[in-house]
């Protein structure tokens, strides 16, 4: 005479969260973070008094002075950017200069053009632009060529 009812299933679920909702492809590893302005290449700061903005070259590829062979800027690098390997021009004689840094680009640059304007010639960038260009930072061009990820 009673009939049982049917038995009535509930299902509770966890509320969504955003790694859910965000799709595989927008989530990027660590190695792969870009920033938000999604422009490789070397750029100015462009702040006040920054004397490094003066001999950035703004590009998005530099040419080996060797080889002659145009390679790509994959990374954003501009005068505050830290662990940066960096291209020095003579725009007097041609050469090139590559070292890398672990501090500010500007910071090093700062002193490259101070030991040259001073005459020291502790470097061998101070070195050359004393001899080849008699002291003239006008031919000393900089560009950050690749930032590194420091472990």
């Amino acid at each position: 005479m009673f009939r049982a009812k049917p038995f009535e299933k509930s299902v509770t679920r966890r509320a969504p969260i955003l790694g859910n909702l965000l799709a595989s492809s927008v989530v990027q590893s660590k190695g792969n973070v870009k920033t938000w302005l999604h422009n490789d290449g070397t750029y100015k700061c462009s702040m006040n008094r920054c004397v490094t903005c003066e001999r950035i070259l703004v590009s998005t590829e530099f040419v080996s002075d060797k080889t002659r062979k145009p390679f790509k800027i994959r990374n954003f690098i501009n005068c505050n950017s830290k662990c940066v390997v960096r291209l020095r021009n003579c725009s007097k004689c041609g050469i090139q200069y590559v070292s890398c840094t672990s501090r500010r680009l500007k910071d090093r640059m700062r002193e490259h053009i101070n030991q040259i304007v001073s005459g020291s010639n502790t470097t061998v960038v101070s070195r050359h632009f004393l001899e080849c260009g008699g002291g003239d930072i006008t031919y000393l061009k900089i560009q950050g060529i690749e930032k590194l990820e420091l472990t």
